[in-house]
């Protein structure tokens, strides 16, 4: 278990500007925000569409073109001072430091190559029983061919579990994941939940879980952050959330909740 007062992951004052050259225009993406994220930590980002929870989880670790935005403030991952490091510099904290899980899985894997050949080369050296033990506890069949076939071979559903499996070979202090749940069925989001938060358990590392998907946030996270037209409106422990808030949008937020899943129950 790995232990630091110190957190992950910094955000201090961060802004994000979109800039449009045809018009000459920009637009605050994500305006002023700041939280941090300590280790053993499962931290959520909630919010709907639109409402700048990609750009934010992309401007982490520095994947949005320069061309297009303009990020501000400071964002310290481990020590590092992220906004300030060169791209070669950038790539070490984001092969041994970081992983990523995208919400579309096709984007994260190599078309050309078959799916064996890129986990086995992640740092872990994983051998073919640890990686059965993993696939057997994201019900992936390890005896269906899976590692000899290509991504485009593969449901987006299978694929995206198989990036979770990805992520955690890589052993990294912080996962991002970014609507990784978005094309899952319900039984299967919660299969992929759990697997996230018993990597969190084992190694003490940090999970930031970006959705809108307000039933998952409350279930797993332990603070929740939630995200509305860029700003950040309030963050609170898991067993907070569901409480009064003098926020007017999260009130109505979780008022909504209440109601659907009363309707449900």
């Amino acid at each position: 278990m790995i232990e630091s007062k110190q957190p992950i992951l910094q955000v201090d004052s961060l802004s994000v500007k979109k800039c449009d050259d045809q018009t000459s225009t920009t637009k605050y993406i994500i305006d002023n925000i700041s939280f941090s994220i300590q280790l053993s930590e499962f931290f959520t980002i909630l919010g709907e569409n639109g409402s700048g929870k990609s750009t934010l989880a992309y401007s982490l670790i520095k994947l949005l073109k320069p061309s297009a935005f303009e990020i501000s403030g400071e964002i310290i991952i481990k020590g590092q001072r992220i906004l300030e490091l060169s791209e070669s510099n950038l790539n070490v904290i984001r092969k041994n430091e970081v992983s990523y899980i995208f919400q579309n899985p096709y984007s994260s894997f190599d078309p050309i190559r078959r799916i064996g050949n890129q986990l086995f080369n992640s740092k872990s050296g994983s051998s073919s029983e640890i990686m059965s033990e993993h696939f057997n506890s994201l019900k992936l069949n390890s005896d269906n061919n899976i590692l000899k076939k290509f991504p485009f071979q593969l449901s987006g559903g299978m694929l995206q579990r198989i990036s979770a499996v990805r992520a955690v070979l890589s052993n990294p202090k912080l996962i991002i994941a970014d609507e990784p749940t978005s094309a899952l069925d319900k039984p299967i989001s919660n299969l992929f939940m759990e697997y996230l938060l018993t990597y969190m358990k084992k190694s003490g590392a940090a999970v930031l879980f970006i959705t809108q998907d307000f039933d998952l946030a409350v279930k797993y996270s332990s603070r929740i952050g939630v995200l509305k037209d860029g700003v950040l409106h309030s963050i609170h422990n898991q067993n907070q959330f569901l409480k009064s808030h003098n926020d007017v949008y999260l009130e109505k937020l979780i008022n909504s909740y209440k109601y659907i899943y009363r309707t449900e129950k």
